[in-house]
């Protein structure tokens, strides 16, 4: 269905929410298909709920460490693989950073994979691979949920689970990020899916919906951008990533044509150890009567 066809059913598709029964089932009031401001009413309640559970799991996450593979892919205009670079890393959190340490390297000289059992062995081990920053992905979806028109499309099951599928458009402009990635992820459509029992975001299918230019398309053009963003239970209450597989598509500096694809997997989630509690206070000794609560200070001598 084109996006023009969501935006016109977009009024009486919002009475799908009210089909959404269920203990626990995210539901709303039937309203009339030409009540614009109850729609609105509800996509704000949409959001609101969307990024309340978005900010629990952000906060959940950080109690955990796990394993992040990658794999970025370059390939030519007729689509044969030009390069291809593979690495596992082990996130973890201390003191609000996020880290990471690196498990391996490109696997080009590891086609049995023995590297990969050695450092996973060594995630574990004595002497670990020091640690260092690791930046958050670009794909903050708490920041982009609120920048979304929402069409609720109908209910579908995700993993045996049955959730809302409901299309979302770009609000042109509402994204203050001109970054590269901000700037593509600013014009991004496509499908999200809702977990009806969890209220909690669990899929997410998206596409460019126009190109993006960069130095008036001297410096570069994406033409085409699709993104697959998968979430599961991480822990009662929470939902966290564990695949985004994106492809760019287009050129740099004219005539350069580009294709890249990259996966990135989260696997091995382990709860880090809690911070040890701080050590109560001790009552002070009962004194004795006439005593003085503290010796008085010697005197010059």
């Amino acid at each position: 269905m084109h996006m023009s066809d969501l935006r016109r059913a977009a009024r009486a598709a919002l009475l799908l929410l009210a089909t959404s029964g269920g203990p626990g089932a995210w539901s709303a009031p039937a309203i009339p298909a030409d009540d614009p401001a109850a729609g609105a009413a509800q996509q704000r309640d949409l959001v609101k709920r969307l990024e309340e559970k978005l900010k629990l799991d952000g906060e959940a996450i950080r109690r955990y460490s796990y394993v992040e593979s990658t794999v970025l892919e370059k390939r030519a205009a007729d689509g044969t693989l030009r390069s291809s670079v593979t690495e596992v890393n082990e996130i973890t959190y201390r003191d609000g950073r996020r880290l990471k340490r690196r498990l391996a390297d490109d696997l080009e000289q590891d086609s049995d994979g023995f590297a990969i059992m050695r450092s996973e062995e060594s995630r574990f081990g004595a002497t670990p691979a020091p640690l260092q920053e690791a930046k958050e992905g670009p794909f903050a979806m708490e920041q982009l949920i609120p920048c979304f028109h929402f069409y609720p499309m109908g209910q579908e099951r995700v993993e045996g689970r049955p959730a809302l599928r409901i299309a979302f458009t770009p609000i042109a402009g509402c994204l203050q990020d001109d970054s590269r990635s901000g700037r593509i992820l600013g014009r991004l459509a496509g499908t999200l899916w809702v977990d009806e029992e969890a209220h909690d975001l669990v899929r997410v299918r998206g596409y460019l919906e126009e190109p993006v230019s960069f130095g008036f398309g001297l410096l570069g053009k994406v033409d085409g951008f699709d993104l697959e963003l998968d979430r599961q239970p991480l822990e009662p209450g929470a939902f966290a990533i564990t695949r985004v597989a994106y492809q760019a598509r287009g050129t740099s500096f004219l005539f350069h044509h580009f294709d890249v694809r990259s996966v990135r997997q989260r696997s091995g989630f382990a709860p880090l150890p809690r911070p040890p509690a701080p050590p109560e206070p001790q009552p002070r000794a009962l004194l004795a009567p006439g005593d003085d609560a503290a010796p008085a200070p010697a005197g010059p001598r």
